[in-house]
């Protein structure tokens, strides 16, 4: 979970909602629960494992475990409106895909996050890149 400067808590559920597949959800300092985002499964993601990250401007970040058209998951972007826009989906191919993390934000407005047997990097632009792959062999788990 994370906090916010008013004191609200952000987190995620593996399931629930409207449709089974887990939900972006915020608490208030008064404890009262909101639902910002059910996810539905194709084409938006399902299952998210981790949190959420915030950027300045109050938009969420974070991955689903599934779902999405790759169908290995997705990197999505919550607007403090509530919209959700897929920013990457996880495929079969170099994605490495299921990511278990969430994603943390740079500066600059770039993610990074782990995803199966890769580290990666999601410019702005909506660029992925593989920044290290591990192996069976060791350095890791693949």
């Amino acid at each position: 979970m994370i906090l916010d400067s008013s004191g609200n808590l952000y987190g995620t559920t593996y399931y629930g909602g409207s449709s089974g597949y887990g939900v972006v959800y915020k608490i208030s300092p008064a404890h009262q629960e909101s639902v910002l985002y059910s996810f539905k499964g194709t084409p938006d993601g399902a299952n998210p494992y981790a949190g959420v990250t915030m950027d300045d401007a109050g938009d969420l970040y974070g991955t689903t475990y599934g779902g999405g058209t790759g169908p290995l998951g997705i990197i999505y972007k919550l607007t403090a409106a509530g919209q959700e826009i897929v920013l990457f989906n996880f495929g079969p191919k170099n994605t490495g895909g299921l990511p278990i993390t969430g994603v943390i934000l740079d500066a600059s407005g770039n993610l990074y996050g782990a995803a199966r047997s890769v580290i990666y990097e999601l410019d702005t632009a909506g660029t992925f890149t593989t920044l290290y792959e591990f192996s069976n062999t060791g350095g890791g788990p693949a």
